[in-house]
């Protein structure tokens, strides 16, 4: 088995909606995301699926966050909506490009100690 694993990060706002806490105020983070890519063969060229591929459907994704507010992308913005937003996202995209390639989980950061990850079994 293989794990190919690549990070981004982004900049945005959000603000939580009545959860007792001073995160309902709208306030900002440099979010972390880590997505991870499974798979039992290797392609001809003796990669899971080429790195820059990887990145490049992540940073296309992440663009619809990155300095902008989360809550016009995610109805809950929380790290864990996040993350499976993101999980949901990058599993469309990676079929496109190889069909023994899963999604294995993604993980969101909004603080370098705080962390969610997603994943289905």
């Amino acid at each position: 088995m293989y794990e190919l694993r690549v990070t981004a990060t982004f900049d945005s706002a959000h603000h939580l909606v009545d959860s007792g806490t001073k995160c309902d105020n709208l306030h900002g983070h440099t979010w972390k995301v880590m997505v991870c890519l499974r798979s039992t063969k290797l392609q001809r060229e003796g990669w899971v699926v080429n790195f820059s591929t990887v990145k490049q459907q992540l940073n296309g994704i992440l663009d619809d966050f990155d300095h902008h507010v989360v809550n016009d992308v995610v109805h809950i913005p929380t790290a864990e909506n996040i993350a499976r937003h993101l999980y949901n996202r990058m599993t469309q995209g990676i079929g496109q490009h190889c069909r023994d390639v899963c999604v294995a989980w993604v993980e969101v950061y909004e603080t370098p100690g705080c962390g969610v990850r997603y994943y289905e079994q």
